[in-house]
């Protein structure tokens, strides 16, 4: 008698007596694997009572009855136990873990990844410089804090925000990782990556490329940091994604753009004080549908140390916005106050040519636009 190729089914044979018997057999394995769902994968040893057609994937180490069929599909059938060896591709549900399966030539394997987590309540993810991003972030210790910023941006991206907010608790220290945002989060919720708000200079994040950057329309709050760079920009929102700088913050000496909007991404500053202790290229960069929005009735802005800036203070091209409004500046600056070219807009609610902090003069061109 021969069997089918891939389900091992009996064949009847063309002068076989009792055909019933070999066509039943065949119906039992076909209602064995057909729509396989099996109960578990967990257990060793066969269940004391099973009922009829029920199934298991027998687990590693089995006994009794299961002994030497590990990975089959043990079905009890007519009071015995029928055994099944996976081919690949074979696919079952486990009922009690609501997952989907699919035998590999080696092993049962997820088909489709378990469901992201959905918060119930606002979190706080907690990093540190004597963490490990091999613990889970949950607790602001050495054992439970991550190391790096961008695996809390990892760990937040597999989450369903749910209507929640999750804060990134940055400690003390140094961290050189830049922070990369692609896109935007599961479920409506704000995530906001803090440090020290009253001592931003406590934690600082010093990277040899852009230091935070969102892009493809996420969004992300950031608060209480210090930020240097060597090359690139301090935080850098693009193609759609939106930074918010909620609470105090120190810019540093960067290469590019302090804060940088392209291609219709955007920062907001809006209502609140912060620190330029460094030169860079530009402050305030806005480049191709870009907008920057800074200020806010009685805001301060305090510059340390005369830093210089290469390119100007305040930057708007190519249909770009930069608004600096209701802001005193503390301190002096070096360089071109504002350059507002090709279709480029820099508002200060009439706050004059001289108005930004620098030493030379500014320049309006081909339908840029300063008031």
């Amino acid at each position: 008698m021969t069997d089918t190729a891939n389900l091992a089914l009996p064949c009847i044979e063309g002068s076989q007596a009792q055909k019933h018997v070999t066509h039943n057999e065949a119906l039992r394995i076909l209602d064995t694997l057909v729509q396989l769902a099996v109960l578990d994968r967990d257990l060793t040893a066969p269940p004391g009572s099973p009922s009829e057609g029920q199934r298991w994937i027998v687990k590693t180490g089995a006994t009794g009855a299961w002994a030497s069929h590990v990975n089959a599909i043990a079905a009890w059938q007519d009071g015995a136990w029928q055994f099944s060896a996976p081919r690949i591709g074979w696919l079952a549900y486990v009922i009690d873990e609501s997952a989907l399966l699919s035998w590999n030539g080696s092993a049962w394997v997820a088909v489709i990844k378990p469901c992201r987590e959905v918060l119930t309540a606002n979190r706080t993810y907690y990093v540190r410089t004597d963490g490990s991003d091999s613990n889970n972030g949950l607790a602001n210790s050495s054992g439970g804090a991550f190391l790096t910023i961008q695996k809390a941006i990892n760990v937040v991206a597999t989450l369903d925000l749910n209507g929640y907010d999750v804060t990134i608790q940055v400690e003390s220290g140094n961290y050189t990782g830049s922070v990369t945002v692609a896109g935007p989060w599961v479920g409506r919720g704000t995530v906001t990556l803090r440090g020290n708000t009253l001592s931003p200079s406590s934690v600082l994040l010093s990277t040899a490329g852009v230091a935070i950057s969102v892009s493809n329309y996420g969004n992300l709050s950031i608060a209480g940091l210090k930020i240097a760079t060597s090359s690139g920009a301090g935080i850098n929102a693009l193609t759609g994604g939106v930074i918010t700088v909620s609470g105090a913050m120190d810019f540093g000496a960067i290469a590019g753009g302090q804060m940088l909007a392209t291609t219709d991404g955007k920062i907001v500053a809006n209502g609140i004080d912060y620190t330029i202790s460094g030169s860079a290229s530009y402050h305030l960069q806005a480049l191709t549908h870009g907008s920057i929005v800074t200020g806010g009735s009685g805001r301060t802005v305090t510059l340390t140390g005369a830093p210089a800036f290469s390119g100007a203070f305040a930057l708007a091209d190519r249909l770009s916005y930069a608004q600096a409004s209701g802001i005193t500046y503390s301190g002096a600056a070096t360089g071109v106050r504002y350059s507002a070219v090709r279709n480029g807009v820099i508002f200060t609610a009439g706050g004059g040519a001289s108005y930004l902090p620098g030493s030379a003069s500014g320049l309006v061109a081909t339908g840029g636009d300063y008031s």
